[in-house]
């Protein structure tokens, strides 16, 4: 069972007798059920996975269904604590409201009263997870490594957190446009109105990514379950080497067995609040120096912005076994600690204590990372490295805020720990 931070300050004044889950807490626990309500086709995602880890590691048993009109029944299962993809809010706020001994945590989004105003349930809290800024800059280093000019994403749930990565893939092909002066496209992504290709297959995924790739797209970021294998069997179709994807569903499980697969632990940050996001120009600062290695720039980075990370978890490595198994070129991808941000909502949920404010999951407290380049980190210009370490550095900072309108605006937070 995870300690909760009361329990670790107990660790260190009490020694080790104090560090042992006490029988209460493990009581509590094994009569506790976390549940989780997910759009159909998101049965096997990385954050359903996360989430059941995170609820066995807890002591807690846990339960998974999808699809319309799902809600309800988790409340009449005996759940204690409901998390739902944002998608399910209506329901999930219907439900808060008429089963106050229950815990609800929404995936993105917000609670609504009857009237359809903004509200904060006592017994409900959000999980905002911040997969624009590392999809930010996937899309930057993805406008500078096309070979045709020509980029693409596609998703497949109508979710808060899948538009929010869709909009920072194009956030950051736009910034380095600004930046380059060039004119790098996303198909199926439309950055002033923030709407595109969201469908509710594989099948209709695949047949939008053949097409892009028959245009001439060559680097391919899917948002969702269905999404993902729909472009992997595009990509596996077309059989051309240049064509690669930028993988957004990755598991704990994916990384190389070597590196921690939880949330850096941070210091307080410093520096300003700026709003970006649309320009590349606006985050830079000093870069580091010459032939430093990318490890030992990420670190410094990381200090320089008041934030002290190591540097393998700004940038974990996916695993040669995972690449395999996926079938396709994996340029780089989207990773999210979600056993992390989700130990800690399970953790207060248990202990009576969830906070109503937002639990966040941000790059600047370790929860959101871009991962590696793999095969392709030598054919990344020396410039393209020193403008992703100068981004990911006013990420870590805050100075760079990469923001969807459909996200909370409160100040990050790792997850009140």
């Amino acid at each position: 069972m995870r300690l909760s931070s009361a329990a670790l300050a107990l660790c260190v004044a009490g020694g080790l007798a104090a560090c042992s889950p006490s029988t209460g807490d493990s009581a509590v626990a094994q009569e506790s059920t976390v549940c989780v309500a997910v759009p159909s086709g998101e049965e096997t995602s990385a954050l359903v996975a996360a989430l059941e880890r995170a609820a066995v590691d807890s002591g807690a048993k846990f339960s998974s269904v999808s699809g319309e009109g799902v809600v309800d029944s988790l409340v009449t299962k005996g759940c204690t604590l409901v998390v739902a993809d944002s998608v399910f809010a209506e329901s999930v706020s219907a439900a808060a409201r008429e089963n106050t001994s229950v815990n609800f945590a929404l995936l993105g989004g917000h609670f609504i009263d009857e009237d359809g105003a903004e509200e904060t349930p006592a017994n409900g809290t959000i999980i905002d997870i911040r997969l624009g800024e590392a999809a930010y800059l996937a899309g930057y280093a993805s406008a500078g490594m096309t070979t045709t000019g020509n980029l693409a994403t596609v998703g497949s749930s109508d979710s808060v957190m899948a538009r929010a990565a869709m909009d920072g893939f194009a956030q950051g092909v736009d910034a380095y446009n600004v930046a380059f002066g060039t004119s790098i496209s996303v198909e199926n992504w439309n950055f002033a109105t923030r709407t595109g290709s969201i469908v509710e297959s594989a099948e209709a995924a695949s047949e939008i990514v053949k097409k892009n790739l028959a245009a001439g797209v060559d680097i391919v970021m899917p948002v969702g379950v269905e999404a993902t294998s729909g472009a992997v069997d595009a990509i596996k179709t077309a059989k051309n080497p240049a064509s690669r994807l930028v993988w957004t569903n990755i598991q704990s499980t994916d990384l190389e067995s070597s590196q921690p697969q939880s949330g850096a632990q941070l210091e307080p940050m410093s520096g300003s609040n700026a709003q970006s996001g649309s320009s590349g120009t606006e985050a830079q600062t000093s870069a580091p120096q010459s032939g430093m290695s990318d490890a030992q720039g990420n670190m410094d980075s990381a200090q320089s912005g008041g934030v002290v990370a190591a540097a393998h978890q700004l940038e974990p490595e996916i695993s040669q076994s995972a690449r395999d198994e996926l079938g396709v070129p994996v340029l780089t991808g989207v990773y999210v600690d979600y056993e992390g941000i989700f130990a800690d909502v399970i953790d207060d949920a248990l202990a009576g204590a969830l906070s109503t404010k937002p639990y966040v999951a941000a790059m600047s407290n370790g929860r959101v990372t871009l991962a590696s380049f793999g095969p392709f980190a030598q054919l990344r210009s020396e410039e393209m490295k020193e403008r992703l370490t100068e981004l990911r550095r006013a990420l870590l900072s805050t100075e760079l805020q990469v923001q969807a309108p459909w996200e909370h605006d409160e100040g990050v937070s790792a997850g009140h720990r």
